[in-house]
């Protein structure tokens, strides 16, 4: 078993749209994504690596999966947080260790990193069990949004 994890390029690029739409698909049941939001994600993370970076999985050399991070600096634990904005896994790779092996090296990707945050829906408690046992801890009070589009 070889498991990579490497920056995306634009190779990759007709795999990672595939894998994005499967992630929302599967993930949010109704998809709010489409090409353009795609394309605008690939162009501002590759052109401002500083705020964020798309990560490609290999099983095996075949591509398997995905993560988009984004970093932001936070004064209260002084240094970058990083946010998984997505993380997905190809179904017939999962349960083999691959999204444990990138939890456990995400923080690489960039420099100084203090902690890594990462969503999981109150209705899957799986996943969050699963998050846990890596040393995730749930936060306290609510995360708010205001779309601003």
């Amino acid at each position: 078993m070889d498991i990579r994890i490497r920056p995306y390029c634009q190779r990759d690029y007709r795999y990672l749209r595939e894998m994005v739409f499967s992630y929302h698909n599967t993930h949010t049941g109704q998809s709010q994504i489409n090409n353009d939001k795609i394309e605008d994600t690939v162009i501002e993370l590759c052109g401002n690596p500083t705020k964020g970076t798309i990560l490609i999985f290999e099983y095996d050399e075949e591509i398997c999966g995905y993560a988009i991070l984004i970093a932001h600096w936070s004064n209260i634990y002084g240094g970058n947080i990083l946010s998984i904005d997505e993380l997905y896994i190809k179904e017939q790779w999962r349960n083999k260790g691959i999204a444990a092996r990138f939890l456990n090296v995400a923080h690489l990707s960039h420099e100084k990193v203090v902690g890594i945050r990462i969503e999981a829906a109150s209705s899957h408690q799986d996943t969050r069990g699963w998050l846990i046992r890596l040393g995730f801890r749930e936060m306290k009070g609510i995360c708010l949004h205001k779309e601003m589009i």
